[in-house]
Parts: structure tokens; C-alpha cells; sequence
């Protein structure tokens, strides 16, 4: 999406971007269940029942990553560029999920870190 020009600041932007370039990720063997899509399934954190226990049920967060000794140069990249949006999950049990992007050497591309909270 970031190659396109589009920068989703909320989940149901991804979703709408992913959808709308017909997104689809193949799952490794062991995954089972076919490709991964842009769909309501992939978006939802299926219910565990913790409301009913007095708790939260888990839910998918989008946020603008915080942006700490950011170099003049870096905010220049941020303008034309900007770094996608972390993708974190709240009240999962027994660990919360993120998932980070870093700005490549070439500047252009982006990597990800899956962080476990």
C-alpha cells in the first residue's frame, strides 16, 4: 500500500485499501484454511468470552507510530513517506500482538517487527 501512496491511519481504512486492491497472502501449510484476505474474518479477534468473566474481549488497534530524535531528514522521509500505522492487539491473553514497521535503508521500503507484550 505504502508503494501506492496510500497510508491507512485506522483498521477500517486497511481493510478498505487491502480490499480494494483484492489483498491476498498465502498462508503457510501448517496455517491451513487457504489464503489470507482482506476480509471481515481476518479483521476480527474471535470472542474468548472475558466480558462475560468481567474482563475485555480482545480487539485490533491502530495508532500513527511515535516518533522519538526524529532527524530532519527523518521528518522530511515522514512528509513524502510516512511510516505505516502499528497494528497492536488489546486484552489478548496471555499476550498482547504488535506488529512495527521500520523505514528500509533504501528509504522507500519498509520491514516489520512482530512484538509479543
Amino acid at each position: 500500500l505504502s508503494r501506492q501512496g496510500v497510508f491507512p491511519e485506522s483498521l477500517e481504512e486497511f481493510q478498505e485499501a487491502l480490499s480494494g486492491i483484492d489483498f491476498s497472502q498465502p498462508r503457510p501449510d501448517h496455517a491451513g484454511g487457504g489464503p489470507l484476505r482482506a476480509d471481515a474474518r481476518t479483521f476480527t479477534i474471535p470472542p474468548t468470552g472475558a466480558s462475560r468473566e468481567g474482563g475485555y474481549e480482545p480487539v485490533f488497534v491502530v495508532s500513527r507510530p511515535k516518533q522519538y530524535d526524529v532527524t530532519r531528514r527523518e521528518r522530511a522521509l515522514e512528509k513524502v513517506r510516512p511510516t505505516p500505522s502499528v497494528i497492536e492487539t488489546m486484552f489478548l491473553k496471555p499476550h498482547d500482538l504488535a506488529v512495527r514497521w521500520e523505514r528500509g535503508e533504501d528509504e522507500v521500503s519498509f520491514t516489520y517487527d512482530i512484538i509479543v507484550r
